[in-house]
This record gives structure tokens, C-alpha cells and sequence, in this order.
């Protein structure tokens, strides 16, 4: 028996059957899974965390919990109220693999951050929007920029779609308070606070969307009292989150109300918050959307258009100052991870402008003008520059776009290009109903554009810094089998620490020694070092593995041997029962070996013993140039003493050493010159202690007053 194979016009029947079977439903199916594969799909490109210190923070609470049932840094428990993505990953640290871990997590984040699109379809159908259109705004939702996030380690892959779903179940409370919307509300709004302390400003929208439907309505009493569970509910948590702000006891929230606060400042960054809002979300909405929410909450017409209308602006103007507050008082950038959940919202009030025939024409045409003034009076590259893009996802699709054209110049004429094109599509839509769709659909392939662009960017960048690890990241874990101590000196630069600390389990705690600034708000206990180089904490001696920081300063241990390394940190075992001592810290020699002009050199007495007999060794070259460098060391008791060595050669500075206890000098080298970013002067070997019984021959060492120094040198 044979089977024919089916006719085109069979095949077309088919075809047609099932795009009238694709109703908004499942294309909404279709939107979050496509998105959840692609995403979770790009997220593997990243193969490392960067955005330090949070990812470190969220995995370290998220092990802590697993580990212990509670949540701890470095063995302290923190005050930090943002626990709901540790809570929710915490299973996956159960994983030996941190890389599996790792991963795991980015695709939880994927999917959750994919599942954004149903809150926003609801949230779009309960303001009043089309069926169709609210699949449109669903699939904005989840095309902006940011969901590159989704890969990170941070709080906004659980974050947005529980936000949205709060301002969803507050907006249909409103509308019909039953019940089970009020609960939803409440749930998902401690949900969202639980996950980031900023959505405190969502029960304070959903107060004022039923303040405003109350009053238009003139029923504002009723209203109150068919909210009052609600009220009671979120008033409490509220109540407790403000009191525990005031105390100080919310983690590393609890400087907010003691941040300096510059009017001006804080206005101008929320404008620049605003204006990278609009290129996240598309660009060529904006106009409509923003005529779109204030028709909403100045002539709904009805009340769910109403009550979206004031939660809308009510959350996006608090939305803004917050970035702006955080932007001018903290970091001084864009703070996009603050204001993108702007868009769907944005998306919805250009729906709902859409809707009514699009009023208001001339606002809209006067709005995209002035968009387009603004773009070419605050171009993205003086944003995007230096750590500018670190909080937003589309300036790092700026910064690669940079890569692709060459020059920021090049790039800077592409974006006024499309910002011209798209403001020139809004202005249509404002002319014309019939375009106006067009914007909605531009704003759409803009955003999926930008988002490949980004996720280009931070591939790139993590494995920039992947590169730089070593080929198993967890190497300490490889190489030690008990708990290991970072120690941190001065210089150390803070990524390394967290790097370090997230790739390590065993690495479970952080000492600093004296003049080493804290890499990251969370435990970390200063070091004493005593006189015969042993280290000690709360009086008890450093004993087990040391981990090294040694990229901007040289350490050397007696009683210890190095067993592996980093660009970064070294790894010490202990060779015996005693506890590893300090011998040398050359702080200012960087890994690579340059010196730094202004240098500090300290060294204890080899044998542990009270005195330090012994020749010191320090080999240097002079990089090539037309000046000789000048080498000084001057320590703390006695003679200085100085070394010229000429340009390009090599030579060697001996010093003999006679003193009771460490001996400290301070290292200076003139002229300087540049390797990249640094300040240089010459390259140094690891300077050698070669213990030196005739060195104190027929001399007392010295104390710690007077005294004649080193005694001898030869270059």
C-alpha cells in the first residue's frame, strides 16, 4: 500500500489552519518559550560572573543557606533583605560542580525572566488593551535589553515577572476586588519585595491607583473598605521595612537615608535614566506612550485604564528617582537595572493610545522632536564610557556596536541615524493612525537588536575574564582539602576577590592585612602581624591554607610552600605543624613585576627568631629610555641608600641587614613611566632573603630608635 505524499494546496490548507488555530494565548505560549530557549541559550555564552560584588553575594547567601540554613557571607550572617533568588537557587548549589551550579542558575533565571510576558499580557488586558496588542506588549516585554540579566546572578530574573504580576493582581483588585486578586496582590507584592528592596514602591502605587479611581469615581470611601485587607496586609511589612531602614538593619540598604542628597544631581541623572529608558524600550513608543499614560490617568475611560494610569505613573516617577538618587549619590552612571521594567508599562499606555485613534497628535509630534534634540544633545558614548555601561545592558550594546564600526564617532552616527528614523516613525504614527502600528513594531525589532548587541558584549567580556583565570577556575578546591584563608593586601583589586570566592568554596574566609582596604561591605577581619612575621586575628594565630592576593603587591611565607596560582593569588600550604609567617611583603611590585615609583618593602626575621640577620637581594632592570632611574630605599633605622641604573640594563641591589625584628623600608624610583593604566619605574625580581650570620658579627642589632641601616650595596 502506498501513501501520497500531500499536494501544495493540501500543504496550504494546512498552513492557513494553523495560523487561525494561533489565537493570543498561544502565541503568548509561543512568545515565553521561544524566549526561554533563546535566553537560556545565551546565557551559556556567558561563562563566567563580572558584575561584582552581587553575583558573588547572591551565590554566597544562596551556598550559605544550603550549607548552614542561614543567611551568611563568610561565615556572618547578614541583614541583607533581598533573599528571594537565594532561596529560590539555593538547591543548586547542592551541585558539587560550581560551574553546574553555575549554569543551572542562569537557566532558572532564563525561564523566570521569560515568564515575564504573562503578567504583562494580563496586566496589558486589565488596563484595557486588545487582545492581539497585549501579545505585542508581552513580547516587548521580554525583547528588551535587560533580559540579559536573566544570565546573571542578581535579582531581577525573579524580580520583573513578580513585579509585574503584583502591578497585574493591584490593578484587577482594584477593578473587581474579589478576593483571590487581593491575595494574589499581597503575595506577589511581598514576593517582589522579598526580592528587591526597591518594589517597595509598588504597594505605594497601588495606594495611589486606588486613591485616583476613588476620587474620579467619588466613591473613595467605599474603596478603602473594599480594600482594607489589602491595606492591612501590605501596611504591616511596609511598617517593619521602614522601621528596620531607620535601625540600620537592612544589610547594605541601611546607609539610604544618610546619603547625601543633591537636588540638581539627582534631577539631571533621572533625566539620563529616562532617556536610556527610551532606547531600552524601542525608542519610537515613547511619544505615544507618554500621551498614552496621561490620557490614562487625566480621561480613562474605564476603570481599569484608570487605576493602570495612576499605578503607572505613580511607580515609573518613583522608579526614576530612585535611579537618579543611586546615580548621583553612589555610582555616578546610568542605572538601567533600576527603571527598565518601565517598558511593558510604557508599552501598554502606547496600546492604549493606539486604541482610542491616537489623540493628541500634536503632543505626540512635539514629543518626538524632542526626543530626538535631546538624543543628539546626550549621545550614548560619553554614557557608555569607562564603567559607565555597568548597570546598563543597552550601553553595552552601544559598546558593541563601538566594536563593530571602529570608532565611538562611527557608532554615536549610527544610534543619531536610527533615533532620527524612529522619531520620525512616531511622528507618522501621530499623522497617520494607520502607521502607528509601525512604531509598536520598530520599537520591537529595536529592542531585539540591541538585545543580540549586548549579549555579544558581555559573552565577550566574561570570557575576556575567563581567559585570565586559570584553565579550572576552582582551583583552589582542586588543590587544598581543608578551608583556606584569603589573604588580601594592599592594591588588590576587588573582582579578583570575588572571582576567587565564587569559583572556591573552600575559600570561606577573608583576612586584610595592615593597610589593605575591604574588598566588598561583608566580613572581613583585619590582621595583626607580629614581630616575627606570624599573623594572629581576635588573638588567636592564622594557621591552615593561605590564598594570596599578589597582583599589586609581592608576599613571600615562611612555613608555607606555593602549590598553585593565579594572575592574582597564590596558593600556600603549610609545610608543617607551625602556622605560615610573613617573611617579605613588597607592596607596589605588581605579579608581572613592574615597581611602582612609590613602594613599601618589609621583612621579618627568616627563622623566627627576635633577630634579622641576612643579606637582601634585589635584582631590577630599568626599562629603555634616555634616563637613567634612580633607585632609593629608606628605612625606617638608618642610612638611606640609593642606586642609579642605567637605561635598558640589568642590576643588582644587596643590602645587609642587621636588626632586631622586622625591617621596614619605604621604595622610591624616579622618573616613571607607563605600562597601560600604571605607573611604572622597573621591573624587580621577588626580592631574596639570604639569612646572613656575619652580618651582625661584632654589632648588636639594632632597636627600634637609632642606628646605621643597611650596610653595603652594589649595582
Amino acid at each position: 500500500m502506498s501513501i501520497a505524499a500531500p499536494t501544495p494546496d493540501v500543504r496550504a490548507r494546512a498552513w492557513r489552519a494553523s495560523l487561525v488555530a494561533l489565537d493570543p494565548p498561544r502565541a503568548l505560549a509561543l512568545v515565553v518559550a521561544l524566549t526561554a530557549f533563546v535566553r537560556v541559550v545565551a546565557s551559556w555564552a556567558r561563562t563566567t560572573p563580572v558584575y561584582f560584588p552581587d553575583e558573588y553575594l547572591y551565590s554566597e547567601l544562596g551556598r550559605s543557606l544550603v550549607e548552614s540554613g542561614e543567611p551568611l557571607v563568610r561565615g556572618t550572617r547578614t541583614s541583607f533583605p533581598s533573599l528571594l533568588h537565594p532561596i529560590l537557587t539555593a538547591p543548586a548549589w547542592l551541585l558539587d560542580d560550581v560551574e553546574a551550579a553555575f549554569r543551572l542558575i542562569q537557566s532558572l533565571g532564563a525561564v523566570a525572566m521569560a515568564l515575564a510576558a504573562v503578567p504583562a499580557f494580563l496586566l496589558a488586558r486589565r488596563a484595557g488593551v486588545g487582545a492581539w496588542p497585549s501579545v505585542a506588549v508581552a513580547a516587548l516585554a521580554v525583547a528588551v535589553p535587560d533580559l540579559l540579566l536573566s544570565s546573571w546572578i542578581v535579582a531581577e530574573p525573579f524580580a520583573y515577572p513578580l513585579l509585574l504580576g503584583a502591578l497585574w493582581a493591584g490593578v484587577a483588585s482594584i477593578v473587581d476586588p474579589r478576593r483571590r486578586y487581593q491575595l494574589a496582590f499581597v503575595a506577589l507584592a511581598a514576593l517582589a519585595l522579598l526580592a528587591r528592596a526597591q518594589l517597595a514602591l509598588v504597594p505605594i502605587a497601588f495606594l495611589a491607583a486606588l486613591l485616583a479611581t476613588g476620587l474620579r469615581e467619588r466613591r473613595l470611601r467605599a474603596a478603602l473598605r473594599e480594600q482594607g485587607l489589602v491595606l492591612a496586609l501590605v501596611g504591616l511589612p511596609v511598617a517593619l521595612g521602614a522601621a528596620l531602614l531607620v535601625s540600620g538593619r537592612l544589610g547594605p540598604y541601611s546607609g539610604a537615608l544618610s546619603v547625601g542628597l543633591e537636588p540638581l544631581g539627582a534631577a539631571r541623572w533621572s533625566a539620563t535614566n529616562a532617556l536610556v529608558l527610551a532606547y531600552a524600550a524601542g525608542w519610537a513608543i515613547v511619544p505615544g506612550a507618554l500621551v498614552g499614560a496621561w490620557l490614562a490617568l487625566a480621561r480613562p475611560a474605564g476603570r481599569g485604564e484608570a487605576a493602570f494610569g495612576a499605578a503607572a505613573i505613580t511607580f515609573g516617577l518613583g522608579t526614576l528617582v530612585q535611579a537618579g538618587l543611586v546615580s548621583s549619590s553612589l555610582t555616578g552612571h546610568v542605572h538601567e537595572r533600576y527603571v527598565f521594567p518601565l517598558v511593558p508599562l510604557l508599552a501598554i499606555a502606547f496600546c492604549l493610545w493606539l486604541g482610542r485613534e491616537a489623540p493628541g497628535r500634536l503632543a505626540v509630534g512635539l514629543l518626538a522632536a524632542g526626543l530626538l534634540a535631546v538624543s543628539a544633545l546626550v549621545p550614548l558614548s560619553g554614557l557608555a564610557a569607562a564603567q559607565g555601561k555597568a548597570d546598563s545592558p543597552v550601553l553595552r550594546a552601544f559598546a558593541e556596536l563601538e566594536r563593530i564600526a571602529g570608532t565611538s564617532g562611527d557608532a554615536a552616527l549610527l544610534v543619531a541615524a536610527a533615533a532620527a528614523v524612529l522619531s520620525l516613525v512616531a511622528a507618522a504614527g501621530a499623522l497617520r493612525r494607520t502607521a502607528a502600528p509601525l512604531a509598536l513594531a520598530s520599537s520591537l525589532v529595536v529592542c531585539l537588536a540591541a538585545s543580540g548587541a549586548a549579549i555579544a558584549y558581555d559573552a565577550v567580556n566574561a570570557a575576556r575574564v575567563r581567559d585570565g583565570l586559570p584553565l579550572d577556575p576552582s582551583w583552589v578546591d582542586a588543590a587544598a582539602r581543608e578551608p583556606v584563608t584569603l589573604l588580601w593586601t594592599p592594591g588588590g583589586d576587588p573582582a579578583d576577590a570575588h572571582e576567587l570566592l565564587f569559583w572556591n568554596r573552600r575559600v570561606d574566609r577573608a583576612l586584610l592585612l595592615p593597610d589593605a582596604l575591604p574588598f566588598d561591605p561583608y566580613a572581613a577581619d583585619g590582621v595583626v602581624v607580629d614581630a616575627d612575621g606570624s599573623l594572629s586575628m581576635r588573638g588567636r594565630v592564622v594557621d591552615g591554607p593561605l590564598v594570596v592576593e599578589d597582583r599589586a603587591t609581592t608576599v613571600v611565607l615562611a612555613g608555607a610552600r606555593p602549590v598553585a596560582a593565579s594572575e592574582a593569588q597564590t596558593l600556600w600550604l603549610p609545610t608543617g605543624p607551625e602556622p605560615p609567617r610573613l617573611a617579605l611583603q613588597l607592596t607596589g611590585r605588581a605579579r608581572d613585576g613592574w615597581l611602582s615609583p612609590l613602594a613599601d618593602l618589609t621583612v621579618w626575621p627568616t627563622d623566627g627568631g627576635p633577630v634579622l640577620a641576612a643579606r637582601l637581594v634585589l635584582d631590577v632592570q630599568a626599562p629603555p629610555g634616555e634616563r637613567a632611574v634612580e633607585l632609593e630605599i629608606v628605612p625606617d633605622r638608618g642610612r638611606p641608600l640609593v642606586a642609579r641604573v642605567a637605561p635598558g640594563a640589568v642590576g643588582r641591589v644587596t643590602a645587609t641587614i642587621c636588626v632586631r625584628g622586622p625591617w621596614h623600608a619605604n621604595v622610591r624610583a624616579t622618573p616613571a613611566s607607563a605600562v597601560g593604566s600604571r605607573a611604572v619605574a622597573l621591573l624587580a625580581e621577588v626580592p631574596r632573603l639570604v639569612p646572613d650570620p656575619t652580618a651582625c658579627a661584632g654589632r648588636v642589632p639594632l632597636e627600634p630608635d637609632p642606628a646605621p641601616g643597611p650596610t653595603a650595596a652594589t649595582v
